[in-house]
């Protein structure tokens, strides 16, 4: 079953490029976060699509016998609401208890822990309501692990930093038991297995767990968050933000969705984009290393990309933002290039024709995921910034305009088009576009001193 057919039975309707947006952006990096308007779907489609991705595929049987039912795996996925008490990381990896000798686990680090333990396969964890405690306080150190995989020429391998879960000198039981003799034969039972050895599944199909002093955070674990803003939640800093990509999702009009529930939409006469992709584990996975093969060079030497529209947007874009506190860091330029090179991939694993077309709309979900969730401020700050970068998104935008704007000066043929009704028709970027255009109109229209994509 495809991924398109697994959303659809769900009774859901979930955004085409939405849904495109969270295999690319997780795909990219292991970080992606949800938001919008509450009860948009933003937690269904995170759940949905993990259950898709942690549900082993099963073989088409003879004519006649039922095809077995697929079992999703739980061991690889975990739901978590986050906790407005949350100050630290205990909420998320536990703490240790030197009295009694045990360590208090939880979901997360039992997640983490299977991960480990089960390297080829995709793991992932769903943090609900992400905001309703600071981030910087209870996910701090997770996202610095998680930040810091890195190629290292010495080894030749893929390394990561560690965090340290407690100092009793070696691995620790994660249950506590009344009777001591049962302690005891916990602990001789964890120590017949190698030091290495994280989770043990009894024939009964309990799981174990031995906590080791430290832990890495494998590449195979992907997060994924959902967040409200409202007067309960907190926002995010410039740290969350710009080590993740943000999809906005506000749920389709109450017209469309009325449409749908009553089966009068108009099914699609030819394929669409979305129809025609193959999501699937072995391409998401990049074929279970989680690692692109390709790195930033390889990608901007590719041939098959039209390199002048790739480099010239990044540059342009990057550019426009230099003298403004929102300049581009080396992560969203490798991040851009890196979303770019693993929507070609899908293309191809997909035997869809690549082009220029493909390239532009594969820019423009990376700039309006990785890009504007960094953009917020007072209006004095934005508006020149915003109105700027919708020049850019607009069709005609090329080498003099840029020279323009860096210089001080407004294009004349695309001065005014910040005030006018938004046209998709006219941009390059037009996601992008309609997503500047509606802040914008906030601060201009509405009057507003404050402007955010988050």
């Amino acid at each position: 079953m495809s991924l398109q057919s697994h959303l659809q039975r769900t009774g859901f309707l979930f955004n085409d490029d939405n849904v495109i947006d969270l295999y690319l952006s997780l795909k990219t990096s292991p970080l992606t976060i949800f938001t919008g308007i509450s009860g948009s779907g933003k937690t269904k489609l995170a759940q949905y699509f993990t259950e898709y991705l942690v549900t082993p595929a099963h073989p088409v049987t003879v004519t006649g016998i039922p095809t077995p039912t697929p079992s999703i795996e739980k061991h690889r996925y975990a739901f978590v609401s986050v906790r407005p008490d949350w100050l630290d990381n205990k909420g998320i990896l536990g703490y240790y208890n030197p009295l009694l000798g045990v360590y208090s686990i939880t979901p997360v680090l039992q997640l983490v822990l299977n991960a480990i333990q089960e390297p080829t396969e995709p793991f992932f964890l769903i943090l609900d309501e992400m905001n309703l405690a600071k981030a910087e306080h209870y996910f701090s150190d997770f996202l610095s692990a998680l930040e810091s995989r890195r190629y290292s020429p010495v080894t030749g391998l893929y390394e990561t930093e560690t965090i340290s879960l407690h100092n009793a000198g070696s691995r620790v039981i994660s249950k506590n038991y009344s009777d001591s003799n049962d302690k005891l034969n916990a602990v001789l039972e964890m120590n017949s297995f190698p030091d290495d050895y994280y989770v043990y599944v009894s024939p009964t199909s309990e799981r174990k767990y031995f906590v080791p002093e430290n832990i890495l955070i494998p590449p195979n674990l992907y997060v994924i968050g959902t967040v409200n803003i409202d007067e309960s939640t907190y926002r995010f800093s410039p740290k969350v933000i710009d080590r993740s990509h943000a999809i906005e999702m506000n749920g389709a009009t109450a017209e469309e969705y009325v449409a749908y529930l009553t089966g009068a939409t108009t099914p699609p006469t030819t394929p669409t984009l979305y129809s025609s992709l193959n999501f699937n584990v072995n391409d998401f996975t990049h074929g279970h290393l989680f690692i692109s093969s390709r790195n930033e060079s390889a990608i901007l030497g590719d041939g098959t990309l039209n390199q002048v529209i790739l480099q010239k947007t990044i540059t342009h874009l990057g550019g426009l933002l230099t003298n403004s506190p929102f300049r581009f860091s080396y992560r969203t330029t490798n991040r851009l290039i890196q979303f770019v090179g693993n929507g070609k991939e899908l293309w191809d694993n997909s035997h869809i024709t690549f082009d220029d077309n493909s390239l532009l709309y594969l820019l423009d979900s990376a700039i309006l995921l990785k890009v504007l969730p960094r953009l917020h401020g007072q209006r004095r700050v934005l508006e020149p910034l915003l109105r700027n970068i919708l020049y850019f998104c607009h069709s005609i935008f090329n080498d003099g305009h840029y020279t323009d704007i860096l210089n001080g000066n407004v294009p004349n043929d695309l001065q005014g088009i910040e005030l006018q009704p938004f046209n998709k028709s006219i941009y390059r970027f037009p996601r992008t576009a309609h997503s500047i255009s509606r802040v914008f109109n906030s601060l201009v229209k509405d009057n507003s001193n404050y402007g955010s994509f988050i």
